[in-house]
């Protein structure tokens, strides 16, 4: 549950001298729900930053793992959810990730937003 994570979360903060820095990942979100838009208001009123990016429910993460394999090596059946991944781990990890996808332009993964 939320709580206990961030019970678990605080505790590590208190021997590792406030660290780690921690961000809540709103996963499988539908952005019109209002059980998403209360975890998001939710989560500062527990000390967690929210992640700006989501991962949103996509059919393509079920499909993916019914054919072995991830979204990121999905075609184009798994554009909105590559995108989610990428723009998650680019916001988490920043240029260290970037780096490693030299091929993906900023406007494809804007136009695959916005499909």
């Amino acid at each position: 549950s939320l709580q206990e994570a961030v019970a678990t979360l605080q505790y590590a903060r208190t021997i590792n001298g406030g660290k780690p820095e921690a961000r809540l990942v709103l996963n499988g979100v539908d952005g019109r729900t209002t059980i998403s838009r209360e975890l998001r208001d939710a989560a500062p009123k527990l000390g967690l930053r929210v992640a700006k990016s989501h991962v949103r429910r996509l059919a393509a993460f079920p499909d993916a793992v019914q054919q072995g394999t991830v979204v990121t090596r999905g075609g184009s059946w798994a554009r909105k959810a590559k995108h989610d991944i990428h723009q998650l781990c680019d916001e988490l990890m920043g240029d260290r990730v970037a780096r490693l996808r030299p091929n993906i332009s900023k406007t494809t993964t804007k136009r695959a937003a916005n499909e």
